[in-house]
C-alpha cells in the first residue's frame, strides 16, 4: 500500500513534497488499528493500572483479569488477551502485560 500511494502521488503531482506526504500518510495508515469494544475495555483498565503509561508499565495478569472479568468468566478474558497478543496489540512476559506501540 505504501508503494502504491507513493507511485500515485508521484504520477499525480510530480512534486517531491506531495510524494513525501503521501508516503508518510500511507505509513501511518498501516499502523492504525480499529479496536473492538472488548479490546478498548482492556486498554481502559490497563491505562488505570499503569497510571497512563500503557506502553511502558507492565501490568500484572492476575489484577488485569480480575478487573476485566466482571461476569466471572476468566477464560473469556484470557482468550481476549491471547487474541490481542496474536494481533500484536499487547505483549506478555512473565505474567505481565503491556501495550505494543
Amino acid at each position: 500500500m505504501t508503494i502504491a500511494a507513493a507511485i500515485a502521488a508521484n504520477l499525480m503531482a510530480h512534486d517531491a513534497t506531495t510524494e513525501t506526504a503521501a508516503i508518510v500518510l500511507a505509513a501511518a495508515a498501516d499502523r492504525v488499528r480499529i479496536l473492538k469494544d472488548d479490546e478498548l475495555e482492556v486498554f481502559d483498565v490497563m491505562l488505570d493500572l499503569s497510571y497512563g503509561r500503557i506502553y511502558k508499565v507492565w501490568v500484572g495478569e492476575a489484577e488485569l483479569i480480575q478487573l476485566l472479568s466482571s461476569n466471572g468468566d476468566t477464560d473469556d478474558t484470557r482468550r481476549l488477551l491471547a487474541r490481542m497478543k496474536s494481533k500484536g496489540i499487547l505483549e506478555e512476559g512473565a505474567g505481565r502485560w503491556r501495550a505494543v506501540m
